[in-house]
Order: C-alpha cells, then structure tokens, then sequence
C-alpha cells in the first residue's frame, strides 16, 4: 500500500487545522519540513518501531484469518494436520 500517500494527506490535514488549534506549542516554519518529516516514518525497514499499531487488535485479526482458512479447508473435506 502506498503509504506516503496516507502521510501526505494526514500531515496536510493536520496543517489545515493547526493555526484554529490555540494550545498546539509550535509555529511550523516550513510546511515543505514539516511534509517531509511526515514520510520519515517510512524511511525504515522496521515500521513496527515508527508507527502507532495497536497490537492486539493486529493479533486478533490474524487469529480470525487463521480460524477462516481453517473453516474454509474443512468445509472443502481436507484434513489439517495438527
């Protein structure tokens, strides 16, 4: 997925409302900075260390898939090896 896109529109959805926002600390100085430090979350192989995830809905949701494929197999007359 591209992601870039996602924190392209989120930084500028952000800038859109930060000069209405009266306790946010900081002037932005340089929307272009401010545009790029958006993408520099994915700058790194490891997105588990620059992105917000929540763990364990990521952990039921793979659960739920794995339960899917399992249902689907069976229902098809094929054993699953334990």
């Amino acid at each position: 997925m591209p992601g870039f896109i996602l924190h392209l529109t989120s930084a500028k959805m952000l800038l859109n409302q930060l000069p209405d926002h009266p306790h946010f600390p900081y002037m932005i100085a340089s929307e272009n900075d401010f545009m790029t430090g958006s993408l520099l979350p994915d700058a790194t192989a490891n997105k588990n260390r620059t992105h917000f995830r929540n763990l364990l809905y990521a952990f039921c949701k793979g659960q739920r898939q794995r339960q899917n494929f399992i249902s689907r197999v069976r229902s098809s007359g094929a054993e699953i090896a334990q």
